[in-house]
């Protein structure tokens, strides 16, 4: 059914068993959410993930967090750009991105 979707690779998930995430059962439910809404590229604030909304669009899903004095000169704020911003720098010192648990709390530290 997965093949049928435009925005679903099946590819990415053929490896993967139908079992319950682990980061379900490790994460708080607030965190477990976040986790998903990153799996899924449901992020809040993240504009490239819904590239539809109009206040988005019209700032041409510019990053927030390396815009300069004209709102337009930076990338395009999608979640793997997030992960490498030079301006999200200081919120990544001491963490392991590859950590559910820090990962989370990146994202929710930029989404704050």
């Amino acid at each position: 059914m997965m093949s049928k979707y435009k925005k679903i690779h099946a590819d990415d998930y053929k490896a993967e068993s139908c079992q319950v995430q682990p980061y379900l059962k490790a994460l708080n439910c607030k965190d477990a959410r976040l986790r998903f809404q990153l799996r899924a590229k449901m992020t809040p604030t993240v504009k490239m993930n819904f590239m539809s909304d109009p206040a988005y669009s019209e700032n041409l899903w510019t990053c927030e967090g390396c815009v300069g004095a004209n709102k337009l000169d930076g990338f395009r704020d999608t979640q793997s750009h997030i992960l490498t911003c030079e301006g999200y720098a200081d919120l990544r010192v001491n963490k392991n991105l590859d950590s559910d648990k820090d990962l989370v709390d990146y994202f929710d530290a930029v989404i704050k």
